[in-house]
């Protein structure tokens, strides 16, 4: 939500330092797939940045639409790859 409501240059610098060093946590004990779509997460959150703020009327399309929701398909393929190692 700070990427698509910030102000011009005003990056959340410590959150992305934290959210990529989650991402390499993961790559200790998480599938191929899981680190992939976790990478790409954090790219959309960098790419959202460099975009013009949001209004209230496109945030609320966002959210209708489900584009707002970043971590679906990372939330997805965690709770397959949780299935996986739970049926082995």
């Amino acid at each position: 939500m700070h990427a698509l409501l910030h102000k011009e240059e005003e990056a959340d610098i410590p959150g992305l330092v934290d959210l990529y060093a989650k991402v390499d946590r993961m790559r200790i004990l998480s599938s191929t797939k899981v680190v992939e779509i976790a990478e790409c997460v954090a790219r959309r959150i960098i790419d959202t940045y460099l975009e013009p703020d949001k209004t209230c009327l496109e945030l609320r399309q966002m959210v209708t639409s489900g584009s707002v929701n970043l971590m679906r398909e990372f939330s997805e393929t965690c709770r397959a790859e949780f299935e996986l190692l739970r049926t082995a």
